[in-house]
């Protein structure tokens, strides 16, 4: 009779476990299909089911979307708030500076008689033992006519000299009668300076100053 050999009842060990292990796991695949099996869920009647806010007909969206992102208002219903116009704004006024007192206008003074540059006339009035005028002035080389008119009870005349010692004449009118009147003409000098008239009559008071300039 012939031995078996040594490694056979490994051999069928082996096997026992692998047919143990397929069953548990043909067993596993059972249990989990049969967990798999969905529950019926209960239906909603139609008619009683209302869409969400913000939700048409279809599904469509009632709110507009928006460009960029595709994004759509929020389904609470709330309106974008506006942004805040800002106001406009007002300059200060501006200070109007107060008006500074002026000061009064001083008078102006007035322009010293100047020589004439053609004729010249003079009138001179002799009256109390004295001339109108003390003073008189002419252009040099001017055409100068003195009238002299005599207020006293006596006689005058009008005499011109080169200085007041009277040594050197340049003119002389005849004599003015009380009442009347007598006149002399005759070229102002042509070097300015001061020259000197008087009454011939009376040459102690009745003198004066003839200006050339």
């Amino acid at each position: 009779m012939s031995r078996a050999p040594r490694f056979l009842p490994s051999i069928v060990m082996v096997l026992v476990l692998a047919a143990l292990a397929l069953g548990a796991c043909g067993g596993d695949e059972r249990s989990g299909a049969a967990s798999a099996t969905p529950s019926p869920r209960a239906t909603v009647p139609a008619e009683t089911a209302s869409p969400a806010p913000g939700v048409g007909q279809g599904g469509q969206s009632e709110y507009p979307s928006y460009g960029g992102g595709g994004l759509s208002p929020s389904p609470t219903g709330a309106l974008p708030m506006p942004s805040p116009t800002p106001a406009p704004t007002r300059a200060a006024p501006t200070a109007t500076p107060a008006s500074q007192p002026t000061a009064p206008s001083q008078p102006m003074p007035s322009p010293t008689p100047t020589a004439a540059a053609g004729p010249a006339l003079i009138e001179l009035t002799a009256q109390n033992f004295a001339f109108s005028q003390a003073r008189i002035e002419v252009a040099a080389g001017a055409r100068v006519t003195v009238r002299l008119q005599n207020r006293d009870g006596v006689p005058h005349n009008f005499a011109l000299y080169t200085n007041a010692e009277a040594s050197q004449g340049i003119a002389s009118s005849p004599a003015a009668q009380p009442g009347g009147t007598a006149e002399v003409t005759f070229t102002a000098p042509s070097q300015p300076g001061e020259y000197f008239f008087r009454c011939n009559f009376h040459p102690d008071f009745m003198t004066g100053t003839l200006v050339v300039r």
